[in-house]
């Protein structure tokens, strides 16, 4: 099927509806057709078909896309969070480090024989 032509019958009809959709206004208006019995058969009745199709099509695609949209905030709510712990784990880390390097030269610097003097 040809993005820019339908087939119907062998022959090529220009889609006056656009690549995605229908408008509700002729959905709007073939509902009302059919409520009231007033739809012939034939090509009308195949057309109707088609828009009732494609506005299923595309309700079903905006919700896929607003589920995947959703999704994907609520995973990076959750990445942000994850990484937020860890840059708080890791900055914890790296102090208790420089701590524990400052306490180790200080302890060697005490212990130096050349830096301590002797009172006798």
């Amino acid at each position: 099927m040809n993005c820019s032509a339908t087939r119907m019958h062998g022959t090529p009809i220009a889609r006056s509806d656009g690549w995605l959709g229908i408008e509700p206004d002729k959905l709007a208006t073939l509902g009302q057709l059919e409520r009231e019995g007033m739809v012939p058969g034939g090509i009308a009745a195949e057309y109707a078909q088609r828009s009732r199709h494609r506005a299923r099509r595309n309700r079903l695609i905006k919700r896929i896309a607003v589920g995947s949209i959703v999704i994907l905030g609520v995973l990076s709510v959750i990445a942000g969070s994850i990484a937020m712990r860890q840059r708080d784990r890791a900055v914890a880390e790296a102090t208790t480090a420089d701590r524990t390097s400052q306490f180790m030269v200080s302890l060697f610097k005490l212990a130096d024989p050349g830096e301590t003097v002797e009172i006798l």
